[in-house]
């Protein structure tokens, strides 16, 4: 291979037309994501039999990933934040309820809404996989508004009958 800067100028331009072409990245993301991905490929020090071919996923990868980050912000900030009487009184209540739920369910809410992680970077940190990351979530939910309408903690899962 040749040193970084002519393999970097000889493909800088094919997979900065992927990403804004291809994935619709506007092109000053488009230029960030081609450096990390060429930056990444020098990291690894990549002896793939067609690094061309490397560079083109890589770049495809990192252009879907960005599509991600940009879903769940646009995402966030879209939902229309209900009315709250006294503004004030919001985070103490909210700051109980989560203090009413157990440990894991705190953990697996603050991932999922607070961070914005999808089912399967939630999976990969609790050590589950994606369909129990989607159930834990559901329940975490399920326990929280049992908490929030009753005014109870959650009761102590049972274990072996």
């Amino acid at each position: 291979m040749t040193d970084a800067a002519t393999f970097y100028a000889e493909h800088s331009r094919l997979l900065l037309s992927i990403a804004v072409g291809k994935f619709g990245v506007p092109l000053e993301d488009a230029e960030a994501i081609l450096h990390d991905v060429f930056l990444s490929f020098l990291r690894r020090k990549v002896t793939a039999r067609d690094p061309r071919g490397w560079l083109i996923g890589a770049i495809c990868h990192a252009s879907r990933e960005y599509h991600r980050k940009q879903a769940r912000h646009a995402r966030l900030a879209s939902v229309p934040l209900r009315e709250i009487e006294e503004p004030s009184d919001a985070p103490i209540a909210i700051a109980q309820l989560l203090a009413a739920l157990r440990p894991r369910d705190r953990r697996i809410l603050r991932q999922r809404y607070l961070e914005g992680r999808s089912f399967r970077e939630i999976a990969a940190a609790e050590s589950v996989t994606e369909k129990r990351a989607e159930r834990l979530v559901k329940h975490a939910l399920v326990r929280a508004r049992r908490v929030a309408t009753t005014g109870k903690p959650p009761q102590t899962p049972r274990r072996g009958k």
